[in-house]
């Protein structure tokens, strides 16, 4: 997320995740986006052979359903405010 200035602020941040946790992250209090903020995820992927969970490191990871298959997904629950059309809050934009 960005704040009005442009800084960056973090929503969430999982730096050793835990591939056993299957669950959905919730924030402990809700968070007000500011007019015009902008919401990002970035994911860093440990395929090296120093990482223990990881069986394979040469072999390429793709996004799949399997197992060994890359799973990254960012669902994002927002609450618009009372009166205030869901069209007229979001713009939903993708990068790739």
């Amino acid at each position: 997320m960005r704040a009005g200035d442009g800084a960056e602020l973090p929503l969430l941040r999982v730096p050793r995740y835990d591939f056993e946790w299957q669950i959905a992250y919730e924030l402990a209090q809700s968070r007000r986006l500011e007019a015009g903020a902008e919401l990002r995820y970035v994911l860093r992927f440990d395929n090296s052979a120093s990482n223990p969970a990881n069986p394979d490191p040469g072999r390429d990871v793709p996004w799949g359903r399997q197992t060994a298959d890359e799973m990254a997904s960012l669902f994002v629950t927002l609450s618009v405010p009372r009166g205030v059309a869901p069209e007229d809050v979001f713009a939903a934009r993708s990068d790739d």
